[in-house]
């Protein structure tokens, strides 16, 4: 049984001559494996003997994973994969129409449940556990509505073949083009054809036209990419739910409890600053927005009061919780991602949809859509919209992002391109900083080239697009992944000249796994309380759930935004591993009573939600060796977890291959010069590589945008302590903020850290010569436009003398010559010339 277990399981990747595995995680970038069979194992094995020790676990054959060359596989993806039984059938055509006519009207019928559900439902401010991730658009649910027909035709469709769940997407790709083009028309597929102008330099708002052979790709409301494909309950759509053994998986609150126990002063960091953590937020925030279902007319779902609605997904609190009992609660409030269909309105299982650029690209600082980046400027000098002397970003009047507003009515919320911006203070901060680097940028090369409102706009958007992407690739990415990480997988600056590797081919999006797990490693980083340093603000240290969408701080004159930059680069942030803080698994976003959300149960519902697979497959995605138990320490065990995080797992899940993603990775133990575990070092590296290989205006990138040799030489000057400095009232900073002040990282006075040039930006215009103007007989003249002084422009080539009557002795003796002192840049030949016919003026009349 347990070698036709590991036979399944070995169809996870490309397969051989021999039916065997070999796993290419370049072929990852290129987009979701496809054609791989994602097996069923649920009630395939009996449960194992339960070995001394160590809690029951499959144990199949060990698997023995081959080495990697991320480089050695075709451009789009794997071909030629397929399963050794031969699949099914795809439906007919009548059964197709069948499906989608069925789900049509389910979908109508879901639609007037929730219509009789509205009285549960809330505005954002008040409903429970509400943050800004609860903030949809209408776009993105305009595009879900469109995709749940889809979602539901392709249950209906495969829903009367007996067939395995595993078989269902397969089944599916088969259906002809012809019929499901016709669906497409029926059902308005959101993700349709766009122009482009090949000819811009610059990106647009939405992240479109970036890959000009696939325009979409990367563009602000779209699906996530996947590494691999979904891990559904059905295949399709339901969350996962079961284990291994047909039982239902752990609840993601005991999850929370028994792994992820309280962490606040017993586990720092013992080199990276706060900082770290809330840069990584911060990025975070630029290539991803989860579009969350809703109600309504936008209200928020209450799944405690109604689980049954399509979109619910709510988690049970058990009665002897150690802290929600206290409150008699028995429910946490949690819904579904809206579901979307792939980028090509193929049927198959729900996807989710990123409503922000998925490309680093300063969207957080922008804006995702030309709405969000119109509302955002001044149209006036290049500059963004600001508030309070220029010195913090702009309000939020009509509070949209509905934050906690003091008693004060001249606090108010913000607005930035990101609307969680008011999240908690650190990340207003963090991008006020950014607004005012722009507006910085923007004013000098105003006044240094006078150029109009949009080029000085679009030129200071791509500086700080290229500042944002060089700080992460050379200051933030080296300490989460460590330096050979950095090396084997391309991430690292080049020390001078471009990066020559833009690839049409390697798709940009942001991967799901990456999204609703591997990313959020940093929630372990957070600490229990925010710190405000500076004269007066040294001892004040409120708990972090006091500061939930609380922006008056930020308003204080005597500190604010420098007070706060501050604290995050002196104090340690926690380290990465399972624990988090109660600030964040107690009271999130708490409003009232004593407590708030679980972010810790909330990452695990969430990978269930999106069908993320478990733990073990992504260490064979990885070539890592999966767990066939939980023994800590060992091939073939918990390789890569301590005794007592490998005691915590077992303690929780009935095998090895039921972990959840999010806990599994987390909780082992980091790589080599980096923070996180091989696992996540691995997601995350392949996901910031997609990010540099696939973006074409990469600010390294050697393409028709890119940077002169010049700039890109001032672009890679950037630190974020000066970015820092220029835009804080700090004059004393540690040069590397992503760790913290110590006497191996001293501060060190901002005037001493390099300075981005902008003059290299200077508007070079080259001289350009008037026409010749006959002064006289034998005499024209012309006049040269030469740049001004110390001006980056080419001077005239050539002479602004033309002498007509050179071989004429009798005309050259009486003509009247021009002033050589008069004549500026006059090229040396013309000078000597001008001597001689002097010299022989002057020999003729004494002759």
């Amino acid at each position: 049984m347990w070698n036709q277990l590991y036979a399944l399981l070995l169809l996870f990747s490309i397969l051989g001559p021999a039916g065997c595995l070999q796993i290419n995680l370049n072929a990852l970038m290129k987009g979701t494996l496809d054609q791989i069979i994602i097996p069923n194992i649920k009630g395939q094995q009996e449960r194992p003997g339960i070995r001394p020790g160590v809690r029951p676990g499959i144990r199949p054959g060990r698997p023995g994973i081959n080495r990697v060359d991320i480089n050695s596989i075709g451009k789009i993806g794997i071909a030629g994969i397929h399963r050794i039984d031969v699949a099914p059938k795809a439906p007919s055509r009548k059964a197709i129409e069948t499906a989608l006519k069925t789900a049509t009207a389910k979908v109508r019928k879901d639609d007037r449940t929730e219509q009789s559900m509205r009285k549960f439902d809330t505005p954002d401010i008040r409903t429970e556990g509400f943050g800004p991730h609860l903030l949809t658009s209408l776009e993105a649910i305009e595009i879900s509505e469109n995709a749940q027909v889809m979602i539901e035709t392709a249950k209906n469709a495969v829903k009367k073949l007996r067939i395995d769940k595993s078989q269902r997407r397969k089944v599916l790709e088969q259906i002809p083009d012809g019929i499901l083009n016709k669906i497409k028309k029926q059902t308005s597929c959101p993700f349709g054809a766009i122009q482009c102008d090949p000819t811009s330099e610059y990106r647009t708002a939405d992240g479109s036209c970036n890959n000009l052979a696939n325009p979409l790709w990367g563009k602000s409301h779209t699906p996530f990419e996947r590494f691999i494909p979904s891990f559904y309950e059905d295949g399709l759509d339901d969350p996962r739910a079961t284990d291994v053994f047909g039982d239902p998986l752990p609840l993601a609150r005991d999850i929370s409890v028994k792994v992820h126990t309280v962490s606040d002063s017993t586990t720092q960091m013992n080199d990276l600053s706060h900082f770290s953590m809330e840069f990584g937020q911060f990025i975070s925030h630029d290539i991803q927005m989860n579009a969350l279902s809703k109600g309504q007319y936008l209200s928020n779902l209450n799944c405690c009061s109604s689980p049954q609605r399509r979109n619910c997904f709510p988690i049970p609190l058990p009665t002897n919780d150690p802290f929600y009992s206290t409150f008699n609660r028995t429910c946490m409030n949690f819904v579904r991602a809206l579901g979307t269909t792939n980028l090509e309105c193929t049927l198959g299982p729900r996807q989710q949809l990123n409503m922000n650029t998925h490309y680093l690209d300063g969207s957080a600082v922008y804006g995702s859509n030309k709405a969000t980046a119109d509302s955002l400027r001044q149209f006036s000098g290049g500059r963004l919209k600001t508030s309070t002397n220029n010195q913090l970003l702009p309000k939020d009047i009509p509070n949209k992002s509905s934050c906690i507003l003091p008693a004060n009515p001249n606090i108010k919320c913000f607005q930035a391109g990101d609307p969680r911006v008011n999240q908690q203070p650190a990340l207003i901060a963090l991008q006020t900083i950014w607004m005012k680097e722009h507006n910085r940028i923007a004013n000098t090369l105003t006044q240094s080239n006078g150029w109009t409102d949009e080029k000085a706009y679009q030129e200071a958007r791509k500086i700080i697009g290229a500042m944002i992407q060089h700080v992460t690739y050379n200051e933030y990415l080296p300490h989460i992944l460590g330096d050979q990480q950095m090396i084997d997988l391309d991430l690292k600056p080049k020390s001078s000249g471009y990066f020559t590797h833009y690839d049409t081919t390697t798709k940009p999006q942001i991967r799901n796994g990456f999204s609703a797990a591997a990313f959020r490693f940093g929630h372990s980083m957070v600490r229990q309380r925010l710190a405000y340093n500076g004269p007066l603000h040294s001892n004040q240290n409120p708990l972090l759930h006091n500061e939930f969408l609380r922006p008056d701080k930020i308003y204080d004159v005597n500190g604010g935004i420098s007070s706060v930059t501050r604290g995050l680069y002196e104090e340690f942030s926690q380290k990465v591993d399972r624990k988090m803080t109660k600030e964040l698994t107690e009271r999130l976003f708490e409003r009232t009573h004593g407590f708030g959300g679980d972010l810790a149960a909330v990452n695990i519902q969430r990978g269930r939600d999106h069908g993320i697979a478990s733990y073990n497959i992504w260490r064979m995605v990885c070539e890592l060796t999966p767990a066939d138990d939980f023994t800590a320490g060992v091939s073939g065990g918990l390789e890569h977890h301590s005794t007592a995080e490998a005691l915590a797992l077992a303690n929780t899940y009935s095998s090895p291959w039921d972990i959840d993603l999010f806990t599994g990775g987390v909780s082992e133990t980091p790589i080599s010069g980096g923070k996180v575990g091989p696992t996540f070092a691995c997601m995350i590296g392949l996901q910031f590589r997609a990010l540099k290989f696939g973006d074409r205006f990469f600010y390294e990138g050697n393409t028709d945008v890119k940077f002169t040799p010049t700039q890109l030489t001032e672009i890679k000057k950037a630190t974020m302590a000066r970015i820092i400095c220029e835009n804080t009232n700090i004059n004393s900073i540690p040069k590397d903020v992503f760790r913290k002040t110590t006497s191996s990282n001293p501060e060190i006075s901002c005037s001493s850290l390099p300075e981005l040039n902008l003059q290299k930006w200077k508007n070079c215009v080259d001289g350009g010569w008037s026409g010749f103007v006959k002064k006289n007989r034998c005499v024209k003249m012309r006049v040269c436009n030469n740049p001004k002084p110390n001006s980056c422009g080419k001077k005239c080539v050539g002479s602004p003398v033309e002498f007509t009557c050179l071989n004429n002795i009798k005309k050259l003796k009486n003509i009247k010559l021009p002033n050589i002192n008069g004549l500026p840049n006059i090229e040396r030949p013309s000078i000597t010339l001008l001597r001689n016919i002097k010299s022989l003026q002057s020999r003729r009349r004494k002759g």
